[in-house]
C-alpha cells in the first residue's frame, strides 16, 4: 500500500476534477448534476506465481535417460543432494547441495528415506525427483516415483506473503501427467502448509489436503511392471482448477508451502508429474461478477440506473453528501431486469446533487 498510495490518489484526484468538469458543463445547459463514486480502490492484494516456464528449465539428459541416483551426474553436472534439498541451492558433492537452478528458487524435493533425482522419459524405475520429458526435449515435467529405495517422495514450492495483508484465498492451476504406466495405481496427494516463521525446512505437516489436486489416472493391466507413456499427450493429462479455494489464514510474512506427495513408495508402478502451475492468493477472494453502474437522465426527468445482471450479492445505496462521515442509505426501490440489466428509476429530489454506490450485503 505504502508504494501505491500516490498513484492510487492521483487516479482519483485526476478523475474527480473531470467529472466535476463535465457536471459543469451541464450546469451551463440545465442538466441535473449525478455523481458515481468509487466505494473500493482495492479489494485487496494479490499474491501471484507461476511455474509454466520454470518447468522447462529442468535438466533434459538427452537422448539417454538418466536413472535418479544420489550423487547424480546430468549434462555433466555433478549434485550431492541434501535431505530434504533446494532446487536453486549450488550444486555441491558433499551431500548438503542442490540441484543448482535459480530459475527454481522456491521449489524443494524430499524423500523419506534418501533423496535421489533423475531425468527420463518414463523408462526408468528407481524413486525419486524426476525431471520427466520426450527424449532431447526441453518441455519438461516435475514429478515423482516412490520405491523402498526412497520411501514416500515429495515436491514442494515455498511462497512467502510479502503483501503485508493476511491472505485466505488461493486460485490454482496445473496440468497432472503420467509419464510411467503401470498396473499398480499411484497417486500425488497435494497439500499446504504454513509455516509462520517462513523459515522451517519442508516438511509433510499438512495444515490441509486439496484433493481437488491431487494427480491420479487408471492403471493399464498390460503394462505389468511398467512402462513408458508420453505425458504430453493429452489423453494423459488431466487439468485441475479451482478460484477462490479457501485456506488457514496465511499471515504476512509468513511462507505457505504447496506439496505434493507420493506416499506409496511400491516399487514398478505409476510415474505422476506436474506441470503448467499458476498460483494466486487473494485477501477477500477473486471477484466473478463485478458490476459497474451506469447513468441516463436529464433535467425534470427520472435518472435511470442501470448495471450487469445478476448481481448476486450487491444492493444499490446512495447519499445526498460526500462529506465524512458518509451517510449511504439503501435504495428500497426493486430494480427491473431486462436484456441482461438491471433498471431502476430514481425521480428527482431537491438535493443538490445524489451519489449512487453498489455495495456487497
Amino acid at each position: 500500500l505504502k508504494a501505491d498510495q500516490a498513484d492510487y490518489a492521483r487516479a482519483l484526484g485526476d478523475a474527480k476534477k473531470r467529472e466535476i468538469l463535465a457536471m459543469i458543463v451541464g450546469l451551463r445547459y440545465a442538466d441535473a448534476p449525478a455523481f458515481l463514486t468509487v466505494s473500493q480502490v482495492i479489494a485487496g492484494y494479490t499474491f501471484t506465481a507461476s511455474a509454466t516456464p520454470v518447468a522447462n528449465t529442468l535438466p533434459d539428459p538427452g537422448a539417454t535417460s538418466v536413472n535418479t541416483a544420489n550423487p547424480v551426474t546430468i549434462d555433466g553436472i555433478t549434485c550431492s543432494l541434501a535431505n530434504p534439498y533446494d532446487f536453486a541451492f549450488p550444486a555441491m558433492t558433499n551431500g548438503a547441495g542442490g540441484l543448482g537452478l535459480p530459475a527454481l528458487a522456491g521449489w524443494y524435493g524430499s524423500s523419506a528415506l534418501l533423496s535421489r533425482f533423475g531425468a527420463t522419459d518414463g523408462d526408468q524405475t528407481t524413486g525419486g525427483q524426476i525431471s520427466f520429458g520426450l527424449p532431447d526435449s526441453s518441455n519438461r515435467a516435475l514429478g515423482l516415483l516412490a520405491t523402498s529405495t526412497t520411501g514416500y517422495t515429495a515436491i514442494g514450492a515455498k511462497f512467502i506473503n510479502n503483501t503485508g495483508t493476511t491472505l485466505n484465498y488461493i486460485n490454482l492451476q496445473v496440468t497432472g501427467e503420467i509419464w510411467r504406466q503401470s498396473n499398480l495405481p499411484k497417486t500425488l496427494e497435494c497439500y499446504y502448509l504454513i509455516d509462520p516463521t517462513a523459515t522451517a525446512a519442508m516438511s509433510t505437516q499438512a495444515t490441509a489436503f486439496l484433493p481437488a489436486f491431487n494427480v491420479s489416472f487408471p492403471t493399464d493391466g498390460g503394462d505389468v511392471g511398467g512402462a513408458a507413456v508420453d505425458g504430453t499427450a493429452p489423453t494423459d493429462q488431466i487439468n485441475l482448477s479451482v478460484t477462490n479455494q479457501s485456506i488457514t489464514n496465511w499471515p504476512a510474512g509468513a511462507a505457505l508451502w504447496l506439496v505434493w506427495e507420493m506416499a506409496d513408495d511400491t516399487g514398478k508402478a505409476q510415474g505422476l508429474a506436474i506441470d503448467n502451475m499458476s498460483f494466486a492468493a487473494t485477501a477477500l477472494g477473486t471477484p466473478t461478477n463485478t458490476p459497474v453502474l451506469s447513468v441516463g437522465g436529464s433535467t425534470g426527468n427520472p435518472f435511470v440506473i442501470s448495471w450487469a445482471a445478476p448481481s448476486t450479492g450487491y444492493q444499490l445505496y446512495s447519499a445526498t453528501n460526500l462529506a465524512p462521515p458518509v451517510v449511504w442509505s439503501l435504495v428500497a426501490t426493486a430494480a427491473i431486469e431486462s436484456n441482461g440489466a438491471l433498471f431502476l428509476t430514481i425521480p428527482p429530489t431537491n438535493a443538490t446533487a445524489q451519489f449512487f454506490r453498489l455495495m456487497a450485503r
